[in-house]
């Protein structure tokens, strides 16, 4: 019995498949990119489908003893070049595996059209559109949380691994979050941080430093909200402006809502450098002051 159901070799393809209505000739300007190949298919639109433009160059179907339902496109018109659905159970519909430092799967979006690289959809009720998981050991690192229509879950995989990283170009964000805006009573968060015990931090946010520079890092032992850390240069860890009658920071706490650290050294206001009206200062032997007039180093009042 022979190795292979079918065996081939070509100078463009071994195998090639052309749908009903399919035109490979369309694609011979890759030729040099690409081929040769394996397996080529080319997709066409036939009798099955709503729209002239639709078909399936490769598509792969997981064995399952009983007809299984097909997943529709969201896009009846979408000429598909490869296409796989899973099987019976839970099965995977494709899988890749890269070798070396290449990646197991690749999505480029189109050139010309802002076309998306990777979409992905998660199944109803409370599926996930794209899992990502860092290099791990079994078992898992983590799953998603129950009940949670996930567009994105990242997990990191082991050792001090991240879940999700992004990288902005120019002006842009690495990474967005926006809250449901179309619904009146939603109220959806753009972003929601929860650190992992015991004494994680929720959102760490670290101003702009050249590479190499040290940037604080959170006390040890506080399981903290959010921590924020300046930059480089004259910096703020953390900037908040209200709009309207609110406030630009609003603490409350049944122990303490504010705490101001002492100075490590010295006693007395701050005599160097330029200082602000409406600044706050303690000094190492926690004697507070407020500086109410602008200038170097301004004019200070103590008030305790």
């Amino acid at each position: 019995m022979a190795d292979f159901g079918i065996e081939g070799s070509g100078d463009v393809a071994g195998v090639a498949g052309v749908g009903t209505g399919g035109n490979a000739q369309a694609w011979e300007s890759l030729f040099d990119w690409f081929f040769p190949l394996g397996v080529l298919g080319v997709g066409g639109p036939g009798n099955g489908f709503n729209a002239p433009n639709g078909g399936y160059g490769v598509c792969g179907l997981g064995y399952s003893p009983s007809p299984i339902q097909a997943v529709g496109l969201a896009d009846p018109q979408d000429a598909v070049g490869v296409y796989g659905q899973g099987g019976a159970g839970d099965s995977t519909g494709v899988v890749g595996a890269g070798t070396g430092g290449a990646s197991g799967v690749v999505g480029i979006g189109g050139q010309a059209a802002n076309g998306t690289g990777v979409i992905g959809t998660g199944g109803p009720p409370t599926g996930v559109g794209v899992y990502g998981i860092g290099s791990w050991s079994r078992p898992p690192p983590a799953s998603p949380p129950p009940g949670n229509a996930i567009g994105v879950f990242g997990a990191a995989g082991d050792g001090n691994s991240d879940g999700v990283y992004g990288v902005g170009s120019g002006s842009s964000s690495g990474v967005v979050g926006i809250g449901d805006t179309n619904s009146g009573t939603a109220n959806g968060t753009g972003v929601h941080g929860v650190g992992g015990l015991p004494t994680g931090v929720g959102v760490w946010g670290t101003g702009a430093s050249p590479p190499g520079t040290a940037t604080p890092t959170p006390p040890p032992g506080n399981a903290i909200g959010v921590f924020g850390a300046a930059g480089s240069g004259d910096s703020d860890g953390v900037y908040g402006i209200g709009n309207g009658h609110g406030y630009g920071g609003q603490f409350a706490s049944g122990f303490a809502p504010l705490r101001l650290d002492p100075a490590a050294t010295g006693t007395g206001h701050p005599t160097g450098a330029h200082h602000n009206v409406g600044e706050f200062y303690v000094d190492s032997q926690g004697s507070l002051f407020y500086c109410r007039r602008s200038g170097t180093p301004g004019t200070w009042v103590k008030l305790a």
